[in-house]
């Protein structure tokens, strides 16, 4: 009868321990959590998203065509969404975090390879696919993971961990422009590296007891999930905006690859040019913020904040060619 009560207790204390684990939505560690799942998405997507600055050099050094060497870039960002379904069905067997951490061990792998390479064929695979592939389990794990620790501010939280990218951009451009200046278009993808491999720390963050993760809630979510998904793919509208969205994904990240060369066919330097990684990358992470505050409002439709920002993509695009002094392109940036 003893061994029996104690048995009782000593697994009450361990369900106590266990629930005890668990972070509060919107807590403070909520927050930790989000602000190291924004700097993963800086330095995992921010190396992919700054292409465009390491891109004149490798048409200099290989004297290939714009087409096949831009080609490195626009398949990495491209394969970095593409392998989306597979990292989300990684997360789900392994956990975020372990996605995250293998994943930046494998974007370091793809980048220390690439800068090893005598070719572009070889870029296609260690840049393009490999660490692309690294790229996608960070940036899927990061949106998996940070959503859960929030409630009220959770499309705040997602418009920041959003921003990652846009940040990445401003930090990383002029860090490659810098290392490409001293060390080469080699040198610049070690430097690369090196940042990724942060990546494993802020992944150590993701701890995966969050409140919505009881096992309670993984049963009955695993058959609400199904339900929903299969409501998903039966809603007109949901797919109208899978089919728009990747429409302007085909065409979204072409001018971020071309932006350099295209300004130092204009006359102007490579080092100014970086800049206008500079100001895209600053705006996009304003915009972002701002996007995700106001989403979070009741009153605020999604749908045309949407349509409003396609809008602008668009019309900033077409002004492009009109673009002749630096200070144009900084606004159309």
């Amino acid at each position: 009868m003893a061994e029996h009560e104690d048995s009782i207790h000593i697994s009450s204390c361990l369900a106590r321990c266990r629930t005890a684990r668990h972070h509060k939505h919107d807590s403070g560690w909520a927050w930790v959590v989000g602000t190291c799942g924004c700097l993963c998405n800086v330095f995992a997507l921010g190396c992919s998203y700054s292409f465009g600055v390491i891109y004149p050099s490798l048409l200099d050094e290989f004297k290939r065509g714009k087409a096949q060497t831009a080609w490195i870039g626009s398949l990495c960002m491209s394969l970095t969404f593409f392998f989306g379904p597979l990292a989300g069905k990684l997360c789900d067997r392994f956990g975020p975090r372990v996605v995250t951490v293998v994943g930046a061990l494998v974007s370091v792998i793809g980048l220390i390879s690439t800068s090893q390479a005598q070719s572009l064929f070889v870029m296609y695979f260690t840049y393009s696919i490999v660490f692309a592939f690294g790229g996608c389990c960070v940036y899927t794990a990061v949106f998996v993971i940070v959503p859960k620790y929030f409630l009220k501010r959770r499309s705040l939280a997602t418009g920041m961990i959003a921003s990652g990218p846009g940040a990445g951009t401003f930090v990383m451009s002029p860090i490659l422009a810098l290392s490409i200046e001293g060390l080469g278009w080699r040198g610049a993808f070690f430097v690369m590296a090196g940042l990724i491999a942060i990546v494993c720390v802020l992944g150590c963050a993701f701890d995966p007891n969050t409140p919505e993760n009881t096992a309670e809630g993984d049963v009955c979510g695993s058959t609400r999930g199904n339900e929903t998904e299969r409501k998903l793919l039966q809603n007109p509208e949901y797919l109208l905006m899978v089919f728009v969205t990747t429409i302007v994904v085909l065409g979204n990240t072409v001018p971020q690859v071309h932006m350099a060369r295209y300004c130092e066919e204009r006359g102007i330097s490579l080092n100014l040019a970086s800049k206008l990684y500079l100001v895209l990358g600053l705006c996009s992470v304003f915009a972002r913020l701002l996007v995700g505050r106001l989403c979070d409002f009741s009153f605020v439709n999604r749908r045309y904040i949407y349509q409003g920002c396609l809008f602008v993509m668009g019309i900033s695009t077409l002004l492009c060619p009109l673009a002749t002094p630096f200070q144009v392109y900084c606004f159309i940036s």
